[in-house]
Protein backbone atom coordinates (compact mmCIF):
# COMPACT_ATOMS: atom_id res chain seq x y z
CA UNK A 1 0.00 0.00 0.00
CA UNK A 2 1.53 3.83 -0.69
CA UNK A 3 -0.81 6.15 0.49
CA UNK A 4 -4.17 3.95 0.57
CA UNK A 5 -3.70 3.27 -3.38
CA UNK A 6 -1.25 0.48 -4.95
CA UNK A 7 2.06 1.02 -6.60
CA UNK A 8 1.64 -0.72 -9.94
CA UNK A 9 4.92 0.43 -12.02
CA UNK A 10 8.54 1.72 -11.20
CA UNK A 11 11.47 1.98 -13.08
CA UNK A 12 15.13 3.36 -12.71
CA UNK A 13 18.11 2.96 -14.23
CA UNK A 14 18.13 -0.67 -14.70
CA UNK A 15 15.01 -1.19 -16.38
CA UNK A 16 10.78 -1.25 -15.60
CA UNK A 17 8.53 -3.04 -13.91
CA UNK A 18 4.71 -3.98 -13.79
CA UNK A 19 2.44 -5.29 -11.60
CA UNK A 20 -1.35 -4.49 -12.31
CA UNK A 21 -2.53 -5.72 -8.25
CA UNK A 22 0.65 -4.00 -7.06
CA UNK A 23 3.84 -4.20 -5.29
CA UNK A 24 4.65 -4.03 -1.61
CA UNK A 25 7.05 -0.64 -1.60
CA UNK A 26 8.75 -1.76 1.47
CA UNK A 27 10.03 -5.11 -0.58
CA UNK A 28 10.90 -3.01 -3.68
CA UNK A 29 13.17 -0.61 -1.94
CA UNK A 30 14.66 -3.40 0.18
CA UNK A 31 15.56 -5.61 -3.22
CA UNK A 32 16.74 -1.94 -4.89
CA UNK A 33 18.75 -1.43 -2.00
CA UNK A 34 20.27 -4.99 -1.91
CA UNK A 35 20.79 -5.43 -5.96
CA UNK A 36 21.06 -1.45 -7.13
CA UNK A 37 17.93 -1.91 -9.06
CA UNK A 38 14.44 -2.70 -8.99
CA UNK A 39 15.45 -4.84 -12.43
CA UNK A 40 14.11 -8.46 -10.91
CA UNK A 41 12.03 -7.83 -8.30
CA UNK A 42 9.67 -11.23 -7.94
CA UNK A 43 6.36 -10.61 -8.75
CA UNK A 44 6.28 -7.98 -11.16
CA UNK A 45 7.09 -8.26 -14.90
CA UNK A 46 9.66 -6.19 -16.66
CA UNK A 47 8.49 -3.12 -18.83
CA UNK A 48 10.68 -0.60 -20.70
CA UNK A 49 11.72 2.22 -18.61
CA UNK A 50 8.99 4.90 -20.91
CA UNK A 51 6.48 2.62 -20.69
CA UNK A 52 6.12 3.25 -17.02
CA UNK A 53 4.96 6.50 -18.03
CA UNK A 54 1.78 5.66 -19.95
CA UNK A 55 0.46 2.96 -17.54
CA UNK A 56 -2.95 3.13 -16.48
CA UNK A 57 -2.81 4.60 -13.11
CA UNK A 58 -4.76 7.18 -10.89
CA UNK A 59 -1.47 8.99 -10.53
CA UNK A 60 1.67 9.61 -11.77
CA UNK A 61 5.18 10.30 -9.85
CA UNK A 62 7.72 11.57 -12.33
CA UNK A 63 11.14 11.48 -9.55
CA UNK A 64 14.37 11.27 -11.43
CA UNK A 65 14.40 12.46 -14.99
CA UNK A 66 13.91 16.13 -16.28
CA UNK A 67 11.70 16.02 -19.22
CA UNK A 68 10.74 12.12 -18.67
CA UNK A 69 7.41 13.63 -20.07
CA UNK A 70 7.83 15.58 -23.40
CA UNK A 71 5.83 16.31 -26.84
CA UNK A 72 6.02 12.69 -27.84
CA UNK A 73 4.96 10.85 -25.31
CA UNK A 74 2.28 13.72 -23.37
CA UNK A 75 -0.33 12.58 -25.61
CA UNK A 76 0.10 8.95 -24.35
CA UNK A 77 -0.04 9.70 -20.64
CA UNK A 78 -3.11 8.20 -19.06
CA UNK A 79 -2.67 9.40 -15.19
CA UNK A 80 -5.23 11.40 -14.01
CA UNK A 81 -2.89 13.47 -11.96
CA UNK A 82 1.08 13.93 -12.54
CA UNK A 83 2.85 14.86 -9.32
CA UNK A 84 6.32 15.87 -9.78
CA UNK A 85 9.05 14.91 -7.44
CA UNK A 86 11.36 15.21 -9.82
CA UNK A 87 12.95 19.03 -11.23
CA UNK A 88 11.31 19.67 -14.38
CA UNK A 89 9.96 16.17 -15.53
CA UNK A 90 7.18 17.59 -17.57
CA UNK A 91 8.38 19.97 -20.56
CA UNK A 92 6.63 23.09 -21.42
CA UNK A 93 4.89 21.62 -24.48
CA UNK A 94 4.35 18.76 -22.70
CA UNK A 95 2.59 20.84 -19.54
CA UNK A 96 0.56 22.65 -22.56
CA UNK A 97 -0.70 18.92 -24.05
CA UNK A 98 -1.43 17.61 -20.42
CA UNK A 99 -3.52 20.69 -19.46
CA UNK A 100 -5.18 20.74 -22.43
CA UNK A 101 -6.12 16.76 -22.10
CA UNK A 102 -7.25 17.33 -18.47
CA UNK A 103 -4.42 16.31 -16.62
CA UNK A 104 -3.78 17.62 -13.77
CA UNK A 105 -0.01 18.46 -12.99
CA UNK A 106 1.16 19.10 -9.52
CA UNK A 107 4.06 21.21 -10.28
CA UNK A 108 7.55 20.45 -9.16
CA UNK A 109 7.63 23.84 -7.09
CA UNK A 110 4.69 22.90 -4.97
CA UNK A 111 4.98 18.81 -4.78
CA UNK A 112 8.78 18.92 -4.36
CA UNK A 113 8.84 21.76 -1.73
CA UNK A 114 8.61 19.52 1.31
CA UNK A 115 12.20 19.54 1.84
CA UNK A 116 13.23 22.85 1.70
CA UNK A 117 10.29 23.30 4.13
CA UNK A 118 11.45 21.27 6.76
CA UNK A 119 15.28 22.85 6.15
CA UNK A 120 13.23 25.86 7.21
CA UNK A 121 11.93 23.89 10.26
CA UNK A 122 15.40 22.85 11.10
CA UNK A 123 16.88 26.45 11.51
CA UNK A 124 14.07 28.24 13.07
CA UNK A 125 14.47 25.55 15.52
CA UNK A 126 18.61 25.94 15.94
CA UNK A 127 17.76 30.07 16.43
CA UNK A 128 15.72 29.50 19.12
CA UNK A 129 17.18 25.91 20.32
CA UNK A 130 13.31 25.04 20.70
CA UNK A 131 13.21 21.34 19.09
CA UNK A 132 9.89 19.63 18.34
CA UNK A 133 9.31 16.31 17.99
CA UNK A 134 8.66 14.03 14.98
CA UNK A 135 5.01 14.26 14.60
CA UNK A 136 4.93 18.05 15.76
CA UNK A 137 7.50 18.74 12.40
CA UNK A 138 4.70 16.13 10.07
CA UNK A 139 1.90 18.00 11.47
CA UNK A 140 3.24 21.53 10.67
CA UNK A 141 4.74 20.16 6.97
CA UNK A 142 1.35 18.58 6.52
CA UNK A 143 -0.42 22.21 7.26
CA UNK A 144 2.07 24.27 5.13
CA UNK A 145 1.65 22.03 2.35
CA UNK A 146 -1.94 21.85 1.77
CA UNK A 147 -2.27 25.27 2.36
CA UNK A 148 0.17 25.63 -0.50
CA UNK A 149 -1.52 23.45 -2.25
CA UNK A 150 -4.99 25.54 -1.94
CA UNK A 151 -3.64 28.57 -2.59
CA UNK A 152 -2.31 27.33 -5.98
CA UNK A 153 -5.61 25.81 -6.69
CA UNK A 154 -7.65 28.88 -5.28
CA UNK A 155 -4.69 30.95 -7.91
CA UNK A 156 -6.23 28.10 -10.98
CA UNK A 157 -9.69 28.90 -10.24
CA UNK A 158 -9.73 32.37 -9.59
CA UNK A 159 -7.35 33.18 -13.07
CA UNK A 160 -7.87 30.49 -15.19
CA UNK A 161 -4.39 29.36 -15.66
CA UNK A 162 -3.01 26.02 -15.40
CA UNK A 163 -1.33 24.54 -12.31
CA UNK A 164 1.74 25.08 -13.09
CA UNK A 165 1.52 29.28 -13.65
CA UNK A 166 -0.62 29.54 -11.02
CA UNK A 167 1.94 27.95 -8.52
CA UNK A 168 4.23 30.63 -10.34
CA UNK A 169 2.27 33.45 -10.04
CA UNK A 170 2.05 32.95 -5.90
CA UNK A 171 5.12 32.47 -6.24
CA UNK A 172 6.23 35.45 -7.37
CA UNK A 173 3.71 37.26 -5.57
CA UNK A 174 4.66 36.27 -2.14
CA UNK A 175 8.54 37.26 -3.72
CA UNK A 176 7.51 40.97 -4.33
CA UNK A 177 5.77 41.29 -0.59
CA UNK A 178 8.38 40.23 1.20
CA UNK A 179 10.57 42.23 -1.37
CA UNK A 180 8.25 45.40 -0.45
CA UNK A 181 8.04 44.28 3.65
CA UNK A 182 11.78 44.72 3.81
CA UNK A 183 12.21 48.12 1.78
CA UNK A 184 13.81 46.25 -0.80
CA UNK A 185 11.39 47.94 -3.45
Amino acid sequence: MLGGGRLIGVCDSGGGLYNPGGMNVRELVTHKLTTGSVKGFPGAKPIDRDAVLELDSDILYPAAMENAIHQQNASRIRAKIICELANGPTSPEADRILNARGIHVIPDILASAGGVTVSYFEMVQDRYSHFWEEKDVHEKLDAKLTKAYQVVREAIREKNIPPRMAATVVSVARVAEAAELRGWV
